[in-house]
């Protein structure tokens, strides 16, 4: 709100302030706790695996504010936007197939909302806008991978979104000079979040393993009648989702 308030208000110096400081807290690397972890984990509320909840809702807020800045004297340096591009890569592809949220890794989001595919337009509309500011062939690359999203899913992004995004998704989704990423085929190691990911083309899976430094699930009692995520216990007692 800040960054938003003084680009309005055409106050520089108190833009290039938020601007410093958002780079500084949020960008970096975690060591513990919450944050992103250089092994792709993503961590929140202190020790649950939330890539495709609140890592999804980060990333694309983040979009929004390095787009509003970007080609402006206030805009984010070329090493910070390349992490963001890696984020997408390292910690969130892993996790989504066809562009759906493994749930593994959504935290008490995936009682709250079980379409997989609807709890990631969050992660898909920060891609299409990042894909708009990234340097030239990282905006390919995450396109190729939007492309491909996009053409294996029947959930309507485009819609599902922001209007702010819609066109970018639509512009991507219909532009055929854009090669569709291949299905991934491959597996990947999240040791900070006890999870590995395996994707095999048609089908992907994940192992929630079991660790002293991760919950075994989340479950928020608001009041006698509103529980969030009640029955979720296995969720980190060793299971696997196909």
């Amino acid at each position: 709100w800040v960054i938003m308030s003084s680009a309005l208000q055409k106050q520089g110096e108190r833009l290039e302030k938020a601007v410093d400081k958002l780079a500084k807290d949020v960008f970096h690397y975690a060591k513990i706790g919450d944050g992103m972890y250089e092994d792709g984990s993503y961590i929140y509320h202190g020790s649950v695996p939330y890539t495709t909840g609140y890592g999804g809702s980060l990333l694309d807020m983040l979009s929004v504010i390095l787009y509003v800045v970007d080609g402006s004297e206030h805009a984010f340096s070329d090493e910070l936007v390349n992490r963001q591009v890696d984020w997408i890569f390292d910690s969130f592809a892993p996790v989504l197939f066809r562009g759906a949220a493994m749930s593994a890794v959504s935290g008490r989001i995936a009682w709250m909302n079980n379409n997989e595919s609807e709890r990631s337009v969050c992660v898909i509309t920060g891609l299409a806008r990042i894909s708009q500011y990234a340097p030239a062939e990282r905006a390919k690359e995450i396109k190729s991978l939007l492309k491909y999203y996009l053409d294996n899913t029947s959930y309507k992004f485009a819609t599902s979104g922001l209007i702010s995004t819609a066109d970018f998704i639509v512009d991507i989704q219909n532009d055929k000079s854009i090669p569709s990423d291949a299905a991934q085929v491959g597996a990947k190691v999240f040791p900070k979040m006890a999870r590995v990911t395996t994707h095999r083309g048609d089908f992907a899976s994940m192992l929630s393993m079991c660790s002293p430094t991760i919950c075994r699930y989340e479950c928020f009692i608001w009041s006698d009648t509103k529980i969030d995520n009640p029955n979720g216990w296995y969720t980190g007692a060793g299971m696997l989702y196909v």
